[in-house]
């Protein structure tokens, strides 16, 4: 199975990069660019099994929403590209974009919605999907998860 990020930071995309690099793994690969973009342009119908979006950039403010990556536009690219019963996972820590994402999904009737993973207790730092959900729960701010499941098709 092979594991492609999507990192639009440089910066952050470079750290994830030098991490997986040091672990060796051959089937990872990090690529800086926009989502949105790789999505429409550069992966083929049914090539992901599934699609995650851990804490997407919210831009605050009115005028830069547009650029929000979780849309019902991606919606839309993240049915194209997933096989059938594939996975589109989202978190958040910001409840007004977690309704962003849960009301963009079930515009399409390519998911069924799925009940996430509960967020039980953590026994280690290995327990969080991402550093920033680490020091967001470690705070003890909430984490709004969402998950569906491409319908057959």
């Amino acid at each position: 199975m092979n594991f492609l990020g999507i990192e639009y930071d440089f910066k952050e995309g470079r750290r994830g990069a030098r991490r997986l690099q040091k672990r060796l793994l051959a089937n990872v690969r990090v690529l800086g660019a926009d989502a949105r973009v790789v999505l429409r342009d550069y992966l083929g119908d049914q090539s992901a099994r599934a699609v995650h979006v851990y804490f997407p950039d919210p831009w605050w403010k009115r005028r830069h929403k547009k650029r929000r990556v979780f849309d019902a536009a991606f919606v839309t690219e993240a049915a194209r590209i997933l096989s059938s019963g594939g996975m589109l996972y989202a978190r958040t820590d910001v409840e007004e974009y977690f309704g962003v994402m849960t009301a963009s999904s079930p515009r399409t009737r390519r998911f069924w919605w799925c009940r996430p993973p509960p967020s039980g207790p953590l026994s280690h730092d290995m327990d969080y999907h991402t550093s920033f959900e680490r020091k967001k729960r470690k705070l003890g701010l909430p984490i709004f998860r969402a998950c569906w499941q491409r319908t057959p098709r």
